[in-house]
Formats: C-alpha cells, structure tokens, sequence
C-alpha cells in the first residue's frame, strides 16, 4: 500500500477514560493479510510489501507492518484482513522489531471478530527471551490480539507513554481458559507514564493471566499517571477458575502516582488467582487502588485465592485503598495470608477507606483472608477508616486488624464494622480477636465525634487486645464493643471486650477529658455525657480484663451486660481490697472504693452517695460513679451509666467521703465506683449498692415502684409480660414515663421494644404496663430485660427498675465431662481422652470452654496443657477432649490432673470437672519406713522378710 492520509473510525479507544469516538486521521494504513513472518521488501516505499504475492495482492506480514509503520512519520494504523476466517497465528521465529513511532495495531479488524481476539501471536518458535511488542514510541495502542508463549514480556512499554493496550488475552490461549504463559509478565511498563490498560467500558479489559513472574509490572520513577482498568488478571476469562501468574498479580516498584481501577462502574480490576500477592507496592509512593476485587471470583461470592496477601504495601508512602464511594469499593477476601498488608516505616500516610475486607461483595457472608483482615507492621501513621469512609473488617481467619511492633505507631482507626455484616446488625466475626494492638504505641481506636466509632463485634476472641510492654499510650475511645451497631443490640466477642496483657501499660480506654484537663481537675464533680467512653457489653468474658500491666486508664466507660466481671485486675475474679493498699499487680491493683449508701431525688435532680476508700496515703483519687439497673451476679456490679466525677485526696488511711452528685438515678437500681490512683491506675469497680428514695425528696407525694415478672414463652406467637406500676397511695393523676432496657434477651427477637408514658387515674393506685415477648423453640438459658420508670408527675420513684424473666420453654441440656485413667508410657506421649456428653440433642450449636488444671501432675512435665472451645454441632450429643501425657522411666506414685468446663453457651454444666489419672508404669515405690526403735524395726522387718518367702512358696505351690 502507498502511504496515503487515511481516517479511520474505531471504537475502543480511550484516554484518561474519554472515549474516541470521533475519527482518527492515520499517516498510514497497513493491512496484514498474511501469518508468515517475512521482513518489508523496501521499507523506503510506504508499501508493506515483503514481495509475495498471494491471492493476486502484496503479501504484508505483521513484520513488515511494522517496519513500515516505523519508517513512516507520524501516526499509523495496522489492520488484519487474513483469508479463511476464524482464528489465525502468527509465529515470528525472532523477535518482532520495537515499535518506535506511534501506531495502533488494531486486531478487532479481523474479519469475524467479535469481542475475543482472533489474530494470536505465538512466541513459541523463537530460540530468544524477547518480549512479543516492545514500545519505545509512545502513543501506540494494541487491541484485540492474543500474545502467547514469549521468553520475555508479552508486551512491554518503554519510556515513552500515552499507550493504550486493550482487549487482549495476555499469556492464555485464544479461548482464555488455558495458561500459555509469556516468560515474563504479561505487561511491562517501564519509565512510561499516562499509559492505560484496559478500560471502564465493558470488553476494553484485557485478560492477563498464567505469565511466568507478573500480570503487569510498572517499574521506576518515570512510570506515574498510568491506568490499570477493567482487566481480569491471574484468572481465566470467565473469571470462575485461576491461571495464576506466578508472582503477583500487579507489581508497582518505585512507580508512584498510578491508579489501579477506579471509582466509576467498571473500572476496578479482578485480581485472583496468582502465584503471590494480588496487588504488590514496593517503594512507590501515592498510589490508589480503587474498586478492585482481589482474592475472590467474578461473582465476589467464592474465594480464587491470590497465595499470599491480597495487597501488601511496603516501604510506600500515601497510598489510597478504596474509598468513600461504594464504586470505589475494594472487595480483598479469600486471600492466602493478609487481605491488606502495611510494612515498614516508609509506608505511612495510607487511607484504607469503604473496603470490604473478609466478606463476600454483599458483605453478608464470610469469605476469610487466611490470616489477618489487615495487618500494619512496623508502618506509623495511616489511617484505617474515616468518618464516611469506614471498611468491612470481618470474617477472617485470624485478628480482623492487626497492628505490630513498636514502629507501628500513631495509626488512627475509626468508622468500621470489625466482626459484623455490613449491617452491623448480624456476627460475621473473625476467628481471633476484632482488634490486636501488639507491641505497638500510641494508636487511636475510635474517637467520640459522629461517625468515628468502630463496631466491634461478633469476633471468636476477644474485641480488643492490647499485647505486649510497648503498647504504651493507645487511646480506646467511643467505641462499640459487644454491640451492634445501633448500640443496643447484644452481638458479644467470645472472650472479652478488651485484654490487656503482657505487661501493656499507659493505655487509655474511654474518655481523656478528665486525664488531660488543662488546668488540671480542681475538687468538686465533673458530669455529663461522656462521648469519648466506650460501650462494652454483651462479651462472654470481662468488659475490660488488665490480666497485666499498669497504669492503664480506664474513664467513663459504659460496660454491661458482660459474663463475667466488668473490670477485672489480674487473675479472674474480683480482687479484694487490701489495707493501706500496698499490694502490686495489673493496675497496682489498686483498692476499689467502699459505698455504704446512696440517695437519689428526681425533683432536685442529686444523687447523694456515701462511702470511703482505702489506699496510699498523701495522694489525690479520682472516684468516677456509675449505675446500672440490676447489679452483676458478683455482687461487684458492671457500669451501665456514667454519673460523675470527684477528686478524693487522702492523707493517712482510710478516707470517708458524701458526694451531691449532680445527676438522677432511679430509685431501684444500682450505684457502684472506680477509684483512679494519680490519674492513670484504674480500679475495678466495687460492690453495688441498691439506690434508696431520698427521704426529703418532695414530701407528701406517693411513692412510685414497678413490680417484677416471669412469663414463660410460647413456641411461637407472643405472650404478654405485664408489670404493675403502684403508688403507695392514692392521689391525683400521676403519670410517669417507661422504656424497656435490654440485659440477655435481645429486643426486637425475643420480646417488642417498647416505651411511652403510663397515667395512674385520679384515685387509684395502680396500673399495668404490657410488653410482648415472643415465643421461640430455641434451648436456651432464661433471659431477662428491664422496664425503668422516668420523670414521674405527681409521685416521686422510690423503686423504678421492673425486671422481666422470660422463662424458656425448651430446657436446655446439660453437659457433663467423664474422667479417665491410663498408664503413662515411658516416652513420648500418651492421649488422655475426656467424653463430654450432652443430656439431650440441641436444635443450636453449644460451646463450652475447657481449660486442664494441676492436681498432683504437673503442667508441662507430666502432661500438656490444654485450652479451648468444645463446640457440639446442632443434633449431635457427644465430643472428646484430648490431653497429650507424657512418657518417662521414674518410679512414682499415681498423679492426677484436671479438665474443667466453663462458660457454656446454649446448655447448663451437670459436671464441671474430669479428672485424669496418670497410672504409673515404671516400678514400685520404694517405701517410706518411719523412724522406730532398733528393736521394734528389727522385728517389723523380719516379719516382711518371712511373709515375702512364706508367699514365694505359696506360688511355686501354685504353680
């Protein structure tokens, strides 16, 4: 063909996302009508010539396309019009020349396509690594090929940018279900900037898949601006199944400024199914990923691993994963390892925002990363979540969010759902903890503004733990911990809502208001609000456990609900308090506060408390008060409300203290305190005590009180609970507002959440308040739930706090451990085997924790520990437990050890404890003979003496 000014329309060009649908004027047009590999006759013609002549025209391969197109000015077109239709390869025996001027190479021109490539170069047949295009021209698209089977890149582009490579399948056959992988990755960018790969527009992706190290590889500074939209990559092109590229999927080294996907439909890539990380950042700073589905199937409802993590960041600073918008969503689930990865000190100023992360592309299911939703090591100052930008962290393996070692520092984490749907409203928990702040300073988990909280809930641990003698100075503020998302509704991590552990000390869990007031706290109260506290109910374990540690701060939180203590200092169980103080441990264990009584009057609005504390001498207390409205099964009650405040100073001993303070609680329930020694160790709370009617309080008016109530549910369809509301005697109207509170039965399941305003007629003395509660069939335990009486006109409360029981109709069934005995072994190991049993088939699973204890035997010398979760699937009625014994030659006696459940869940514990005995296999005992006189033990010794012979004879007698 002479050269000749050609226009061409084609559709499926893009830049910057712009589609060009206007005509593109061509210097040249050269159509490839043959699959030889024969050179140009005369690149100085303008004519593709290689001087055949077939069917009665020039013969123009590919390769003399373009050496042409590189020996013509300006920007050229090569088309494909090969005779026999269907499929045609093309297999250069060297390598194709590097395109140097701008062309596009537009295999979409083929006769018969439509939307899969027809026209396939094949790289088998060269004897070197070279790559099937090379670009060093810039300005040059490559459309609708398939490029197999090269030594090096499948196509590569080099220095200068403005590229678009679209539509083709990168290292598959030509039905993109079989791997033909090019040596290298499937796409090189190398110093080439604003290049773009793929596009929004569906069938502008490429299919980059089964290549011998990358998907695609963008290398050095030069290489910024560049577009990476709409491909399938490390997948075959239905997406169901991978063709792994055996590094990662998408490798960015020391190329900053990209963007992989984008924030409009159909930009984000699928990334699954490769040989190492889906998405890999190494030293290449400002970098956004958006909108990608990384770890999982087309469909985001199946996990198509990437080997390792999802994406790993390292070294790279102010990279963007996700964002704001729901399009620009990332979904990374399903991962071999980590679905996000922060490494190193040179990745900080990263924003993971509106990510699902765990979950399926609904956020309904659980499609777990291996490992760690994420997971920042050793990498300071990024943020994960924002106020409308909160991530999905659930369903994982492991720990939800991970943040470790000491480098790790001043990360902020606020706004996300960790262990929930993306309702917030259902579990979908990790398997370990919500959140592991481990060895790791100064992190921020949550904060009290609108928005800023993180739910966290559901997880197979505990919500939070803080781990380790350099997780010093994080802040744990404004958070829902136990609860769903709508701050009502019980959704408990296994364990407890927060640990901390080894020797974690100088953390802040609630409010800081009171701890950093500039000028510092004077002596008086401080009440109200606190927005900053944290909400912790509803866990199996403690709200807040310091097993150790100290000066951990522990302000204003609102913790209930909880099945064990809501704060506990060191071992489990509340510790008592010790004269003048002096003893250590987790927090110092600093002495809780005494309260001796407690006065409450709604018309003045005072709360009076009474009480003293007992500790160090010559310093300053802060008392924090709280109420709740029934006091925990420990008698040292959970905290439920925060009321206030007081600077308590003592001098020598003991110091008795009356507080006015400036707050309300209802007759009927319950006040109890903390004791914070120098404004860091925080104590447990102390012994509740029941609130009293302050007798000057309004005199002359009735007295309010509410009655309590059992029903018993129904196995399906409501029954009513009706509590009686009474005055002590009869008056004028009297109206008082109710609303129900939820303890373990969950509003809106088991019984209809209910408030509103109750009138007592004129003359009468009571009246009935009605709340339905809904039938089940469920084995479960009794639940309960509290109706409090408020602002009353015309009476005074003296006791506000009905508490309804809704009996179960199922009886749960119990669980009983057996004991065991077997004989030791001399070495190795020998397996102890406990039958757990259940007195009656469940229509729910039960749990129940187990935990060995030393009798005689010996944890660790005798036998291992062991400590988990027993769990019996729904209708079955029989587990084990396995103990590993250990094996030895030393003559001893007998030894026994234990097995004890606990904390059941769905059933009640018959039999708590198993016990193992080890039977000794290796000889007698030699025996201890007391001290006696010489001629007492000669005797005593003659005499087992001749018994020993006298049964020797009566055996050889025998035998």
């Amino acid at each position: 063909m002479r050269r000749a000014e050609r226009k061409t329309a084609l559709a499926g060009l893009v830049m910057g996302g712009i589609l060009l649908m206007a005509s593109t004027s061509y210097s040249a047009d050269f159509i490839v009508n043959s699959t030889a590999d024969l050179q140009d006759n005369d690149t100085a013609d303008d004519l593709c010539d290689t001087g055949v002549i077939i069917q009665g025209q020039p013969e123009c391969t590919l390769r003399a396309a373009l050496e042409q197109a590189n020996a013509t000015a300006g920007s050229d077109l090569i088309q494909f019009d090969i005779a026999g239709g269907g499929i045609q390869t093309i297999s250069p025996a060297s390598t194709l020349p590097t395109i140097t001027e701008s062309v596009t190479i537009d295999g979409a021109s083929q006769p018969g396509y439509a939307s899969a490539p027809l026209i396939v170069l094949d790289g088998g047949l060269q004897n070197v690594g070279g790559n099937g295009l090379e670009v060093t021209g810039g300005q040059t698209t490559i459309n609708g090929l398939v490029i197999q089977g090269f030594g090096g890149h499948g196509i590569a582009l080099v220095g200068a940018g403005n590229n678009i490579i679209q539509a083709n399948y990168i290292g598959t056959d030509e039905q993109g279900g079989q791997a033909v992988g090019n040596g290298n990755s499937g796409i090189l960018i190398d110093d080439s900037s604003a290049n773009l790969i793929g596009g929004a527009i569906s069938g502008w992706g490429n299919l980059i898949s089964g290549n011998g190290t990358f998907g695609i590889e963008i290398v050095n500074l030069g290489s910024t601006g560049n577009q990476v939209q709409g491909n399938s990559i490390g997948t075959n092109l239905d997406g169901t199944a991978a063709l792994e590229n055996a590094e990662s999927g998408i490798l960015l080294d020391t190329a900053p400024g990209n963007t992989i996907g984008g924030a409009s439909a159909g930009a984000g890539n699928l990334i699954s199914g490769n040989g190492k990380f889906g998405i890999e950042i190494v030293q290449a700073d400002g970098n956004q990923l958006l909108g990608n589905t990384i770890g999982l199937d087309r469909s985001g409802s199946a996990a198509l691993e990437n080997a390792d993590s999802g994406v790993r960041i390292d070294d790279s600073a102010n990279t963007t994963v996700g964002g704001v918008a729901i399009e620009a969503r990332n979904v990374i689930s399903g991962n071999g390892k980590h679905g996000i990865e922060l490494r190193n000190t040179g990745t900080t100023g990263t924003q993971i925002l509106g990510n699902y992360v765990g979950t399926d592309v609904s956020g309904t299911f659980a499609i777990g990363n291996a490992r760690n939703g994420i997971r920042i090591d050793k990498a300071p100052v990024n943020a994960v979540g924002s106020v409308d930008g909160g991530n999905l962290i659930s369903g994982n393996a492991e720990v939800g969010l991970e943040i470790r070692k000491i480098e790790s520092s001043d990360n902020q984490v606020i706004g996300n759902l960790i262990g929930t749907d993306a309702s917030g409203m259902a579990s979908l928990g990790n398997g370990l903890d919500g959140i592991l702040i481990d060895s790791a300073p100064n992190n921020v988990i949550g904060r009290g503004g609108t928005g800023e909280k993180n739910t966290i809930a559901g997880n197979g641990e505990n919500g939070i733990q803080i781990l380790g003698v350099d997780a010093r100075g994080n802040q744990v503020m404004g958070n829902l911990i136990g609860l769903a998302s709508d701050g009502t509704t019980g959704l408990g991590n296994t364990l407890n809502g927060i640990l901390l552990t080894g020797d974690a000390s100088g953390n802040l869990i609630g409010f800081p208001s009171i701890r950093r007031r500039n000028p510092p706290l004077e002596q008086g109260a401080l009440a109200g609000a606190a927005p900053n506290a944290n909400s912790i109910a509803f866990n199996g374990g403690d709200g807040i456990y310091v097993e150790t540690g100290t000066q951990n701060t522990l302000f204003g939180n609102s913790i209930h609900s909880n099945g064990e203590l809501g704060i506990d200092l060191d071992a489990n169980g509340v510790s008592a308090n010790d004269p003048n103080d002096p003893d250590t441990g987790a927090n110092n264990l600093q002495n809780f506060p005494i309260i001796t009584s407690a006065t409450s009057c709604s018309t003045t609005g005072i709360t009076t408390v009474s009480g003293s504390l007992d500790s160090i001498g010559n310093s300053s207390y802060l008392l924090e008060f709280f109420s709740d409205l029934a006091c925990d099964p420990s008698g040292n009650g959970e905290a439920r409300d925060f009321l206030a405040a007081q600077l308590l100073t003592l001098a020598q001993g003991p110091a008795s203290f009356q507080y006015n303070l400036p707050a309300t609680v209802t007759p009927g329930s319950v006040i109890m305190a903390t004791a914070t020694s120098g404004g860091v160790d925080t104590s447990e709370l102390s012994a509740c005590i029941s609130v009293a009617l302050d007798p000057g309080c309004a005199p002359g008016l009735p007295q309010l009180t509410i009655a309590d109530v059992t029903v018993m549910e129904t196995a399906s369809g409501t029954v009513n609970a009706i509590l009686t509301v009474g005055l002590s005697a009869s008056a004028g109207v009297v109206t008082v507002d109710y609303t129900t509170v939820p303890e373990t039965a969950t509003p809106g399941s088991d019984y209809a959440s209910t408030s509103g305003s109750l009138t007592i007629s004129a003359g009468s003395s009571t009246a009935t308040i009605t709340i339905p509660v809904n039938g089940d069939t469920l084995q479960e335990a009794d639940e309960t739930f509290f109706v409090s009486l408020s602002n009353p006109a015309g009476a005074t409360i003296s006791d506000g706090i009905g508490q309804v029981t809704i009996q179960n109709l199922v009886i749960l069934p119990s669980l009983s451990i057996g004991s065991v005995s077997l004989f030791e072994g001399n070495a190795g190991t020998t397996t102890a085997t406990f039958a757990v049993s259940l007195s009656d088939i469940s229509n729910q699973n039960v749990t129940v924790d187990y935990a060995t204890a030393n009798g005689t035997a010996s944890s660790g010398t005798d036998y291992n520990p062991a400590a988990t979760t027993l769990t019996f699937p729904a209708g079955t009625t029989s587990q084990a437990i396995s103990v590993l014994v250990l094996g030895d030659t030393l003559p001893e006696a007998n030894e026994t050890f234990y097995v004890d459940l606990s904390n059941p869940s769905g059933a009640d514990i018959a039999v708590s404890r198993g016990i193992g005995t080890i039977l000794d296999d290796d000889g007698p005992v030699a025996p201890i003979i007391p001290a006696l006189p010489l001629g007492v033990g000669f005797v005593l010794l003659l005499g087992l003496l001749l018994g020993g012979f006298h049964r020797m004879a009566i055996l050889r007698k025998k035998a």
